[in-house]
């Protein structure tokens, strides 16, 4: 136990000293670009600009991107043709589900069975981990 506490201050320690190396990288406009989040969809006309926002640093997060090979384009464009090669949040509201669609969490509950609701959020979790969602909405 005490060997992987100290693994997980180590790297801990580590991450917190990468973080402040980036932060003093970064311009105002990376930073602020940091809180940034788009919907960006890939059948959306205009999804050429929200790449080049990304590609300059004017965009951290994206929303609504439900398609895992697209996910991968615009990670990849956020790791290598990025200043600082910081990975994107992919966000995507998982209330009712992903590709599986679940009742919303109020409806489950009516269900009293705790053990039911567990293994549909994590079911939830593992179809949107599969298309590239590192961040959800759900209550």
């Amino acid at each position: 136990m005490k060997e992987t506490k100290e693994n997980h201050d180590t790297l801990q320690l580590q991450t917190e000293k990468k973080v402040e190396e980036l932060l003093k990288k970064m311009t105002l406009e990376e930073k602020v670009g940091q809180m940034s989040l788009y919907s960006c969809m890939k059948e959306d006309p205009n999804v050429d600009y929200y790449k080049d926002l990304i590609r300059s640093g004017k965009a951290g997060s994206v929303f609504n991107v439900f398609d895992a090979s697209f996910a991968n384009e615009l990670q990849k464009i956020a790791l290598t043709e990025t200043r600082l090669g910081i990975p994107l949040l992919i966000a995507n509201d998982i209330v009712h589900g992903c590709r599986t669609i679940m009742p919303i969490p109020l409806a489950e509950s009516c269900s009293w069975d705790p053990g039911l609701i567990e293994k549909a959020s994590a079911a939830a979790a593992r179809e949107a981990a599969a298309i590239g969602t590192n961040w959800t909405f759900a209550p």
